[in-house]
This record gives structure tokens, C-alpha cells and sequence, in this order.
């Protein structure tokens, strides 16, 4: 499948009348790159398809079921208890990184909507090649954690919502993705009681 439409659509075809089913999903990252590439001159909607089942299916925090639900506009007070993620949670205990997310998402901030990914990691742990953000008091300030647990709060990040993608070129017309807050994050941001748990991968 390349959306989450078209995944749900599939899976539903199993299951029925309440019956106990298995759902068996096979991706790897090559494949996404390949088919947003192949993408490229189709719609955006297109590639924020692609994009959103990528975060889909590379999640490893979020309960499948409420994630669904989540994409589709509902939100479900319980978690399902039987995807993989919930199952593997009763195995792995799960992490409280609500202050490295909180650090996340301020440096998403302060990047302004402008950097990757890969920039923002750089920017918390200090070392990125734009010389305008080594001046701010944030440069830096995430360099205990490491790049791949920051890797990970932030895809979990933007499997809850937190976080979106957006298209841009740069002067030499290159297009790549940067990394924004999504008016969810920014609510996150400024309730003090908000917490962040990941499953360690």
C-alpha cells in the first residue's frame, strides 16, 4: 500500500464478524525512498501519503489501533493491547523522555520550519554546518543524548501528531524535507502536565 487508506482498507479484509485475524506489514525504508522519488512530479498529496505510512509503520511507541484512529480524526481513550507495539510494551517497559522531547520540540522551534531532520539533531547535539544557529542559547543542549535516541523521539514525535513535514528547495532548487511544529506540538509545549513515553527500539 502506499497510504494509510489504502493499509487500512487491506487489513480490514481480515478480521471480520469478529474474528481473531493477523496482520503482517512488509516495508522497508528503501521502498519509501524509491516510491517518493518516483512520486516527485505527482501531487503533494501524494507524498505526504507516503510519508505518513512511513511514520506508520517505523513507529515503534505509538499503539497501532489509536494511531489509525488518530490519522482518520478520532481519538480513542484506550489502547488496543494486542498490535505489536502494545504487546512488545508488556515485554520492554516503556521510557519517559518527556524532557528531551520538550528539548525537541523547542529546537524544532527555534529552527523555525526551515531545517530537516538530520539539521535539527545536529542543531541539539552541536554540530551543523549553518553558522546562524551557533549563536543560540539551544546549540548544543541535547549533546548527552545520543543522535539515534534523538532519531527516535522525533519519528515518535511525528507518529503522535506533534510534529509535520513539509516540501522546500532550496537557492539551487534542490527539494528536501524540513521539520515544523504542528499546532498539537505547540498546545504539548505549553501544558506543563504533558508527558512522552517511547519504547526503547
Amino acid at each position: 500500500p502506499k497510504t494509510i487508506e489504502a493499509y487500512y482498507q487491506q487489513a480490514g479484509r481480515a478480521g471480520r464478524d469478529g474474528d481473531d485475524a493477523v496482520c503482517t506489514l512488509f516495508y522497508s525504508a528503501a521502498d519509501f525512498i524509491k516510491m517518493e522519488r518516483l512520486s516527485s512530479s505527482d501531487t503533494g498529496r501524494t507524498i505526504e501519503g507516503l510519508r505518513c505510512l512511513r511514520s506508520y509503520c517505523e513507529s515503534t511507541g505509538q499503539c497501532r489501533r489509536c494511531a489509525l484512529a488518530r490519522h482518520f480524526g478520532e481519538a480513542l481513550e484506550r489502547k488496543c493491547g494486542v498490535c505489536d507495539v502494545c504487546r512488545r510494551r508488556e515485554e520492554v517497559p516503556h521510557v519517559d523522555v518527556t524532557a528531551s522531547t520538550r528539548q525537541l520540540l523547542d529546537a524544532i522551534d527555534a529552527c523555525g520550519g526551515r531545517c530537516g531532520a538530520s539539521t535539527v539533531i545536529g542543531f541539539l547535539r552541536g554540530n551543523v554546518k549553518h553558522t546562524w544557529l551557533h549563536s543560540h542559547p539551544m546549540y548544543g543542549a541535547g549533546r548527552p543524548v545520543s543522535a539515534c535516541r534523538w532519531s527516535q523521539i522525533l519519528l515518535e514525535c511525528r507518529s503522535a501528531g506533534l510534529i509535520t513535514d513539509t516540501a522546500q528547495k532550496t537557492a539551487s532548487h534542490r527539494v528536501y524535507t524540513s521539520v515544523g511544529l504542528h499546532e498539537a506540538g505547540r498546545k504539548w509545549l505549553e501544558d506543563p502536565t504533558s508527558t512522552f513515553f517511547i519504547t526503547p527500539s
